[in-house]
């Protein structure tokens, strides 16, 4: 999904594309970032709104812009902040899942790294009490 997440802000440089919703509202992909905008003199859409797409080279802007004046207002964040969000609880999730399988391989406590080698099956941790947990299947 990271990887997705770049290859989008690197190729709005050279693309823009558009998703315009009834009632004025539309999202934009444009120069490195998500344009959220509403306007009140926006023309009507179909209910499921319209996507246009095309060729636009200009240049990646990677910080947050806010616009307001009476009648319309338009948010843009740029396309790195999710990219770098979904990245951070990637990696995060994929170490807490290693750290968990190295210690239940190596039979320690999943609280206290104690040792549980030698152990009689299901029985708790003998240092903190921690109930044992089942083994992990790598299928």
């Amino acid at each position: 999904m990271s990887v997705l997440l770049v290859v989008v802000w690197i190729g709005s440089g050279w693309f823009v594309g558009a998703w315009s919703r009834p009632f004025g509202l539309t999202a934009i992909l444009f120069r490195g970032q998500i344009l959220v905008q509403w306007s009140s003199d926006t023309p009507v859409t179909p209910w499921f709104g319209k996507f246009t797409a095309a060729y636009y080279p200009s240049a990646i802007r990677p910080w947050f812009d806010w616009k307001s004046t009476p009648g319309d207002w338009s948010l843009a964040t740029p396309t790195w902040l999710p990219a770098s969000i979904s990245l951070l609880i990637t990696a995060t999730a994929w170490r807490l899942d290693t750290l968990a399988c190295r210690r239940a391989n190596k039979h320690l406590c999943p609280k206290c790294n104690y040792t549980l080698t030698g152990l009689p099956p299901n029985s708790p941790c003998p240092e903190c009490g921690t109930p044992p947990f089942p083994a992990p299947s790598h299928s």
